[in-house]
């Protein structure tokens, strides 16, 4: 039952069960984004950009508003 990542956000989560693999899937996902995060290898400026992108997932801020840019804040709140 290995599936990928990439192959939910091209198919997306269109039932129950989908929603269910992805949160199976999750914790790992978590668990890489730590070891990527802790690893010296890694370039601190995309260190940075992973620092972002969760924040940016995590944050109760609307950063592009509906109503000032309906298409792409639209598009905003699905990603």
């Amino acid at each position: 039952m290995a599936i990928k990542f990439g192959q939910f956000i091209q198919k997306g989560l269109r039932n129950p069960q989908d929603f269910l693999r992805f949160i199976v899937i999750l914790p790992k996902f978590v668990k890489l984004y730590f070891r990527l995060f802790r690893d010296r290898r890694v370039a601190m400026h995309l260190k940075f950009i992973l620092l972002l992108a969760c924040a940016y997932v995590i944050s109760p801020i609307d950063l592009i508003p509906d109503w000032i840019v309906p298409i792409l804040g639209g598009v905003d709140d699905l990603v």
